[in-house]
């Protein structure tokens, strides 16, 4: 039994840990000679039971494992645990017991409550003032089956984890003792009602928006709000309608290119009014964007002219020298600006439909070849009208777009502000690399809504910030998020800090969650919830969900991902 028990608690902390090397401590009486018995004296030892969980092992195998190292230990119990740890001078730390940090026990002798005249007797359990380790598990025989308790560190977790793992033990145990032959990774931990809940409650975020791609819900709004200013940059200002014009006039001149829906053109510009209106256009146009940072190596960006088989090439006049040598006929930005401002306001937008290419972002590459991420006009709009609903934006904000345009950070900085009538800010070419500049633009230009990295975000805060008062949100992503940086955030700023996550490939964030005020401490701002019509598992080895508390790989799904 105490074999059984052990072999099932391993397999537990295997999978909470996701580890197959796991070391559990359990006491030994140390009263293995008849002399011995009847002695008054502290005889109890500690043996440290380690056990490899690694193959595709079935249960009876891992207790075949378990009985071999427990009759291993127990033929050496008489060498002190403290003597073990002499000899095997671990790392030390004061955080933690060595050697293991887990103990379990099994008192299998019969426990008999005397009887006295006149008396009621009722066992008294002995509290621990102090707990020796970060679990322990103890366990007893009863009449009607085992008793036990579990005690903890509060330190680490809180009691409502402790009772789910003692139920995932429990649940670990039956799934066991119905088929000892089962594969441990083939032992769910689940019930039902949790397994409906990790998999249907918690994906519930179904959303129904207009199925309308962001060009069309900026000329809603440009119709709504034409005299108000759209875009800014240093003393030039640029209307809705304006804005609307100019994007509209572009996109007729690229159509007389060629440019169609799936018909990639490349961007290679820096932060700018006329980048804003080319993008604008290249949507109208029925086209996909394919941005080229200036300060992108030569080679890369020859990659990516060749990978993405772009129909077109625009490039601003200053940067034309900055191309690689042999780049295919790049028009002159500028030029085709001034020709599409000849042409008459004629709406004849191209139809494009959900699933539509809008723009083709690269990833960085650092484990191959960049490879090229094809986002739809569904997803792109999804994204944009959730956060809205989410987090919302109003004609009086202001918000700052200083991400480079070749990373997909970018996207909602470009396109939130203009679907909800507010201003979009843009920053001077090179500021993201510099913080006292950005805490001057986030002063200077009254911004309310801003988002960063967590790298660069710190380096800001150790700017002088008296000054800016205005922000009122600061989104956060593309790298794990301190709690304690968010919290030194919202205090400096007296803004509200939002985590945001997501790869390229789900369209800019697939989770969000708001950092809680007062959460410090060493951890992270957890990555949150699934956004609006994206599904977020975490799954294990064999596809299967698992329950709270174990770790996983974390799976993104929905209907409106991209492709490539």
């Amino acid at each position: 039994l105490f074999m059984t028990l052990l072999a099932a608690w391993q397999l537990l902390l295997a999978r909470y840990a996701g580890e197959e090397d796991v070391v559990v401590g359990t006491p030994i009486a140390g009263r293995n000679r008849l002399e011995t018995e009847g002695l008054i004296g502290f005889f109890v030892n500690t043996l440290a039971l380690r056990t490899g969980l690694s193959g595709d092992l079935s249960f009876a195998e891992l207790l075949r494992r378990v009985r071999e190292a427990t009759l291993g230990a127990y033929q050496h119990q008489e060498l002190p645990f403290e003597k073990l740890v002499e000899e095997l001078a671990p790392g030390r730390s004061l955080s933690h017991t060595p050697l293991f940090q887990v103990m379990f026990s099994l008192d299998s002798g019969e426990r008999r409550v005397p009887s006295l005249a006149g008396v009621e007797v009722e066992p008294l359990g002995v509290g621990e003032a102090v707990v020796k380790f970060d679990l322990s598990l103890g366990l007893a025989q009863a009449e009607d089956g085992l008793q036990g308790g579990l005690t903890y560190r509060a330190e680490l977790w809180e009691s409502t984890s402790m009772t789910r793992l003692l139920d995932h033990y429990a649940r670990a145990l039956e799934e066991v003792a119905a088929d000892p032959e089962r594969r441990l990774s083939q032992v769910s931990l689940l019930r039902a009602a949790e397994r409906a809940q990790v998999l249907e409650e918690w994906n519930t975020t179904a959303a129904d928006y207009p199925r309308l791609p962001v060009h069309h819900l900026f000329r809603q709004q440009a119709g709504r709000t034409p005299d108000a200013v759209a875009l800014s940059f240093r003393a030039e200002r640029l209307t809705y309608a304006e804005l609307d014009r100019r994007s509209a006039r572009l996109a007729r001149a690229l159509r007389r290119r060629g440019v169609g829906p799936e018909a990639r053109v490349a961007l290679f510009a820096d932060r700018a009014p006329e980048l804003v209106v080319a993008l604008l256009a290249i949507l109208r146009a029925g086209g996909a964007y394919v941005p080229l940072d200036p300060t992108y190596p030569a080679e890369r960006i020859a990659f990516l002219l060749e990978d993405s088989a772009c129909a077109a090439l625009l490039v601003q006049d200053a940067l034309r020298d900055f191309l690689p040598a042999g780049a295919v006929d790049p028009v002159s930005l500028e030029a085709l600006l001034a020709e599409a401002d000849g042409d008459e306001d004629l709406d004849d937008e191209v139809e494009v439909h959900a699933e539509n290419a809008a723009y083709v972002i690269y990833t960085s590459g650092s484990t191959g070849h960049p490879k090229g991420v094809v986002v739809p006009h569904a997803a792109l709009s999804n994204h944009m009208q959730w956060m809205q609903a989410a987090y919302p934006l109003s004609a009086d904000d202001r918000v700052l777009q200083k991400t480079p345009f070749s990373f997909d950070a970018s996207v909602w900085e470009f396109w939130a502000p203009l679907l909800c009538g507010a201003r979009l800010v843009l920053a001077e070419p090179g500021a993201h690399r510099e913080p006292a500049r950005l805490a001057r633009a986030l002063a200077d230009e009254g911004i309310t809504v801003v988002q960063f990295v967590p790298s660069l975000f710190s380096a800001l805060l150790e700017e002088n910030l008296e000054a800016v008062a205005s922000v009122r949100r600061i989104f956060c992503g593309g790298e794990a998020l301190p709690a304690e940086l968010a919290a030194r955030g919202h205090v400096a700023l007296g803004a509200e800090v939002v985590n945001l996550y997501g790869p390229t490939e789900v369209c800019i964030d697939a989770t969000s969650a708001v950092a809680r005020e007062g959460q410090g401490g060493s951890g992270t701002v957890p990555i949150g919830r699934a956004v609006a019509n994206v599904q977020a598992y975490v799954l294990d080895g064999q596809g299967e969900p698992t329950p709270m508390g174990v770790p996983g790989e974390l799976y993104l799904g929905g209907g409106q991902l991209a492709r490539g």
